[in-house]
């Protein structure tokens, strides 16, 4: 089961900014159902603010992120970072750099 709300389909349109809501939930035949909910929101399709929570998991857990899309030329250089919160890892961070042709 999914459900977003936001994206293409926007509940409060506008040229400069998205907020996009996200919803999953999951049965599992052998374990109990667990759900993910997350947030993002966008400015210009540029900079991106996301937050996101499990629940049910054995470790509940936020993850945070930023993203920077930079057009450049016929491309865009996309820089992504994530910051996770594990139980029994600790505190993660997360990178990724990617070229859009």
């Amino acid at each position: 089961m999914d459900f977003i709300c936001g994206g293409d389909d926007p509940v409060i349109p506008s040229e400069s900014n998205r907020f996009t809501l996200a919803f999953e939930g999951t049965h599992l035949n052998d374990n109990n159902e667990r759900f993910n909910v997350g947030a993002e929101y966008s400015w210009t399709e540029t900079v991106f603010l996301r937050a996101g929570y499990k629940i049910n998991y054995d470790s509940e857990n936020w993850a945070f992120g930023v993203g920077i899309n930079i057009p450049l030329g016929g491309q865009n250089i996309v820089f992504d970072y994530a910051y996770i919160e594990f139980k029994y890892l600790g505190n993660v961070s997360q990178f990724s750099l990617e070229l859009r042709l």
